[in-house]
């Protein structure tokens, strides 16, 4: 199993100050005041002088998840709306026909000559 998919909020959280994916960490692991943290992979790897994010408690991280995630439940038709809505707009601006024409006709000739080898 990769460190991506490992825990539930892998590869799901990033750093506020550099954009870089927080890190699960356990502190004094082999101790009783064992503390299960997430850190900035900037901060750890590079240190405070490139990125000073602080370090989050797990349990604070995962109450903070179910907050957010009930409070879209709770209002799911006006985020499903807000959602769709978003996704239409990013696509009509983003997307130019004329490449998706290009693209079309070219899978239309590998099918081709696909069917024809």
């Amino acid at each position: 199993m990769s460190d991506s998919s490992k825990y539930a909020l892998s590869s799901k959280v990033y750093c506020g100050c550099c954009g870089a994916i927080f890190k699960r960490r356990t502190w004094n692991s082999n101790n009783p005041s064992k503390k299960v943290v997430w850190q900035c992979k900037t901060y750890v790897n590079e240190g405070k002088a490139v990125c000073d994010a602080k370090s989050v408690d797990e349990q604070i991280l995962h109450s903070a998840f179910v907050r957010v995630f009930n409070r879209m439940y709770e209002n799911k038709k006006e985020f499903i709306k807000t959602l769709e809505g978003n996704i239409e707009s990013v696509l009509s601006s983003k997307v130019e026909r004329d490449p998706l024409v290009e693209i079309e006709g070219h899978m239309q000739q590998l099918k081709s000559d696909l069917r024809n080898w």
